[in-house]
């Protein structure tokens, strides 16, 4: 059947292998046809795409994939559907129709090849699974089904084979670090990160693509300028959080208000003009200046003043932005990779010491830091009826003297909170002397206990509290705790050597 891609660019060659750059439009009203109200139309709709898929390829798979992510976030496709509906506004009641989420996991599932054609090169193949990872990472298809590309990829060798490569992860790492979309971006880390196939050699894919994962990001977020965000300074912060056209700095109004002209620096005395006069000019001004205030009315000098400063204002606004755009990917990207992939997160726990910690005194991502450094702590501590990770977490950023943390009035005071902190803790390091049978023993899912990748977490707010003037019964507290949990009962001759450890033992000596 011929392509009426190629009807409506008949300019374009036929042979496969060429590149064909697909109309958009065209793209958009197949795209339409997929999802149309009627059965019928949606049937034939996708007897084309299975035929246009084969004649195609994988370049238009990964072209349409791209057009119904496009289609699916700025409403296009909704708005075709409710029209095609018939539902008519004016109706009593009136409620937009949506497309159904099945419709687009039907569409998905039906661009997933089985297989790669001979004529198709390996970066059409890498193109089309970060294309379609993309799309499947879509809210409007998770939400019917988040499994199907995983699922798809599992089933077929020689395609998940591509998924097991550098190129296939720099190419979606790449479209990460470019993806604005916080709900798009965290669907997809989710996926990469709950990959748990392995390749046609039997190596494990989901642990090859979480290792490049963290060791790529984690290498970003090392090249951050640290500098740079420590120097921001407070009001600066305030400009950023500000929207354009609005003015942060509202005191310019009253700096540059003739209600604070004084007397100190008058004209030179003349006959015309004396120090009496202006004396008085000045407080008529004044005067003034207070009635203007209190009707809202703003003088020539007033207008003038606030128009540079809002200029000046911009400009720092538009500095920061970079600066904060880089980090925000960077950092919400690596809280949820925490999240999702724990174990990845207790390999990489340098990054939280030597980036995150420091970020946490940042006017500018203060914030994002502070969410990330809290996603390490829920991916360390198991969830517990005593919500133990919340606990540490929080109490660690008070430590750290973190923005809004640390600088902050709480009815508890750190002592306090510290103090429950280690004592359920501590209740940790008791678990092996109560006896349980050895069926329970080996249920690891159970066993909720001191480990190495807890004291990791630990080791910041330790550095922190033992040099420091809290109270000796508090500190004793901690360096009992500490006694109980660096034991062989707890600790393999494997954790001992692991940086964070060994960085506990060097402190501690």
């Amino acid at each position: 059947m011929p392509s009426f891609l190629h009807v409506a660019k008949p300019s374009e060659a036929k042979n496969p292998r060429d590149p064909i750059s697909y109309p958009s439009p065209v793209l958009k009203l197949f795209c339409s046809s997929l999802i149309w109200p009627n059965y019928q139309v949606r049937t034939v709709a996708a007897e084309v795409l299975r035929k246009l898929c084969v004649v195609e390829g994988l370049k238009f798979r990964s072209a349409l994939a791209e057009c119904l992510l496009e289609a699916t976030n700025d409403g296009l496709l909704d708005e075709v559907y409710n029209k095609a509906s018939g539902v008519k506004q004016s109706a009593e009641n009136y409620e937009p129709k949506n497309v159904p989420s099945g419709f687009f996991a039907n569409i998905l599932t039906n661009l997933l090849p089985e297989k790669k054609a001979n004529w198709e090169t390996d970066a059409e193949v890498i193109n089309f699974l970060v294309s379609s990872l993309f799309f499947s990472s879509a809210s409007r298809v998770v939400e019917e089904h988040g499994a199907i590309w995983i699922s798809w990829i599992a089933k077929y060798p020689e395609i998940g084979d591509f998924v097991h490569s550098d190129a296939f992860c720099e190419a979606v790492f790449d479209r990460v670090l470019k993806c604005s979309d916080k709900i798009l971006r965290r669907n997809v880390i989710r996926l990469l990160l709950s990959i748990h196939f392995k390749n046609s050699k039997g190596d494990d894919t989901g642990a090859f693509v979480a290792d490049r994962f963290w060791t790529r990001f984690t290498q970003d977020l090392f090249s951050l300028d640290q500098k740079q965000y420590l120097e921001v300074t407070k009001d600066q912060a305030g400009v950023f959080n500000t929207s354009e056209g609005e003015l942060y700095n509202v005191n310019v109004i009253e700096e540059s208000s003739d209600s604070n002209l004084d007397g100190k620096n008058l004209k030179r005395e003349n006959k015309a003009y004396s120090h009496k006069d202006q004396l008085a000019e000045i407080e008529i001004r004044k005067a003034l200046a207070e009635k203007n205030r209190r009707e809202g009315k703003l003088t020539d000098r007033q207008k003038k003043a606030i128009a540079a400063e809002m200029k000046s204002e911009s400009e720092i606004r538009n500095r920061l932005k970079e600066l904060y755009d880089k980090a925000e990917i960077l950092l919400t990207v690596l809280a949820e990779a925490a999240r999702y992939n724990p174990q990845g997160a207790c390999y990489h726990v340098t990054v939280l010491y030597e980036v995150v910690v420091p970020l946490l005194r940042s006017h500018l991502v203060s914030g994002l830091a502070c969410e990330t450094f809290l996603a390490f702590s829920d991916a360390f501590f198991e969830p517990s009826s005593d919500n133990l990770g919340c606990l540490v977490g929080t109490a660690a950023l008070r430590v750290l003297n973190a923005l809004n943390y640390g600088d902050v009035h709480w009815e508890e005071s750190l002592v306090d909170q510290l103090t429950r902190v280690f004592k359920s803790l501590a209740s940790l390091c008791i678990f092996i002397d109560i006896p349980i049978d050895e069926e329970f023993h080996d249920d690891e899912n159970m066993l909720d206990v001191i480990s190495a990748w807890k004291l990791s977490f630990l080791i910041p707010v330790i550095e922190k509290l033992l040099p420091s003037n809290y109270p000796m019964e508090f500190k004793l507290r901690v360096s009992q705790f500490l006694k109980s949990a660096i034991n062989g009962n707890f600790l393999s001759a494997s954790d001992i050597i692991l940086p964070p450890i060994v960085r506990l033992h060097t402190f501690l000596i």
